[in-house]
């Protein structure tokens, strides 16, 4: 297991990270970053060592777009399980359509964005949505290996063409 030093992770930071985060990117910004504060690797395959209900916010921006869609549910499995209760994952991304409702370029420009997602893409981790749904149509996602159970917090469009969603991690 990693222990970590600080309690908040920013995903796929880059040359951005958050003050106050570890960040965590494929790319060697080992050298800009302090010591304690940048993990070099795979977040598919980071996030498995971390102990659970050990993080208090996860941040990521311009990253969950570049996960593959067999994946994605895995990975917020993950992100789920190494939250505290109460703790906050958010992440900035360019949705399938704009806020105008229009297909957006900035998502279909990008030959490495591989995951289409809109705002309501992240109800689906919620068990209040899936109750809904199992009550409306006879579903409730367990055949599709979701184990999450996050609250929508804010979801926001930051511009016509970037989503920023909060989600807490419930019991």
């Amino acid at each position: 297991m990693i222990e970590l030093k600080l309690r908040k992770l920013d995903l796929g930071c880059g040359i951005k990270k958050q003050d106050g985060y570890i960040g965590i990117d494929t790319g060697n910004f080992k050298p800009i970053y302090p010591k304690d504060e940048f993990i070099m690797g795979n977040v598919f395959k980071i996030l498995p060592s971390i102990k659970s209900g050990t993080v208090e916010n996860i941040y990521s921006n311009q990253f969950i777009e570049h996960i593959p869609k067999d994946k994605f549910i895995p990975f917020m499995n993950q992100c789920w399980r190494i939250l505290k209760v109460g703790g906050i994952f958010e992440c900035i991304f360019p949705p399938a359509i704009t806020a105008e409702g229009k297909p957006n370029g900035e998502f279909y420009a990008d030959p490495l964005h591989v995951n289409a997602m809109l705002p309501g893409t992240f109800a689906c981790f919620s068990n209040e949505y899936r109750k809904a749904v199992f009550k409306e149509y006879g579903t409730d996602y367990r055949g599709y290996g979701i184990k999450t159970n996050f609250d929508i917090v804010e979801a926001k469009f930051l511009n016509i063409a970037q989503v920023d969603i909060k989600l807490e991690k419930k019991k």
